[in-house]
């Protein structure tokens, strides 16, 4: 069966229930599962860097589940410096921040900065449009809720509380790992995008107080590596992979860039890591493994998709 037939299936057997008996899912726990298997399907369609050629193209999913991730792992490091962090709300934006691009496509950073005003009202505007369709589509039975999504979109949009500010860095900083990882695997090209990133992050200290105050200490880890310490990353193929115990302790050897290898232990974490960042090789890898990936959940058909 193919992941979208699963995926159908499943909300075909949540509405069952709701429909036949209600009694047994809530009308807003209806809401909230149906939400999360919108977002686990429809995350898995945008391929990240989608007009730059890549060996192992990581997906929307991941990057949410990131994003996520590293919002978690710092949150006490914030609270620790005394400023107040909502982080149920920090999480719940982490995951939601891309929601939009599922309608408008993924459009990089880089070329949104090359957008003239006219152009990112338009977009905002889009994005804004699909907001809404997507709370119409997933909060039929919760006006709260719905309200309540509207509101965070806006303020991921407009970064105007500490949380968006939170997840408006990890989701500037993430993209710093994802391309180290992609020149580690032979696409060369990416070294050229970092010194971009690096004005961006040069940008959110000098606009958020808070990462100003925590850039020496706590996350002095969010940096960009200098083109010599990427380049002395011992290269990863195919053939560095092939004994399931032990591929995990090859990824991570060596002397590695702090951010980088943040990275690829907030992946190694998460279910199936090996597809996250080795999709094009996963198939092989399994074969080489013997294992069987042919009964898939959900989630991990949306990865593979």
């Amino acid at each position: 069966m193919s992941y979208w037939s699963a995926f159908a299936l499943n909300l075909d057997d949540l509405q069952r229930i709701q429909n036949d008996a209600p009694h047994l899912i809530q009308p807003r726990e209806f809401d909230r599962v149906k939400m999360a298997l919108w977002r686990i399907s429809m995350a898995s369609r945008p391929g990240r860097y989608g007009s730059l050629p890549m060996i192992h193209r990581p997906n929307q999913l991941t990057h949410v589940q990131q994003a996520a991730d590293w919002v978690g792992d710092i949150a006490d490091d914030i609270h620790a410096y005394g400023y107040y962090l909502d982080k149920d709300k920090a999480l719940r934006e982490a995951f939601s921040h891309d929601d939009t691009e599922m309608w408008t496509g993924d459009i990089p950073t880089d070329k949104k900065a090359s957008f003239s005003k006219q152009e990112l009202e338009n977009l905002w505007q889009k994005e804004f449009n699909a907001a809404q369709a997507i709370a119409g589509v997933n909060f039929v039975f919760d006006a709260p809720a719905f309200n309540g999504y509207i509101a965070e979109q806006i303020d991921i949009h407009h970064r105007i509380s500490l949380e968006a500010q939170v997840v408006n860095l990890i989701d500037k900083a993430l993209p710093v790992g994802e391309q180290i990882h992609a020149h580690r695997v032979g696409n060369h090209g990416f070294l050229k995008m970092l010194p971009r990133r690096e004005q961006i992050l040069g940008r959110l200290r000098s606009d958020y107080p808070w990462f100003a105050d925590l850039s020496s200490s706590s996350l002095n880890w969010i940096t960009i590596p200098s083109e010599g310490e990427i380049k002395e990353i011992h290269p990863i193929t195919i053939n560095d992979l092939s004994d399931e115990q032990s591929w995990k302790k090859v990824v991570l050897a060596g002397e590695l860039p702090e951010i980088y290898r943040r990275y690829l232990k907030t992946t190694l974490r998460q279910p199936f890591s090996e597809v996250r960042l080795f999709g094009d090789w996963a198939a092989e890898l399994w074969q080489r493994w013997g294992v069987n990936r042919t009964n898939l959940t959900i989630e991990e058909f949306a990865l593979t998709a």
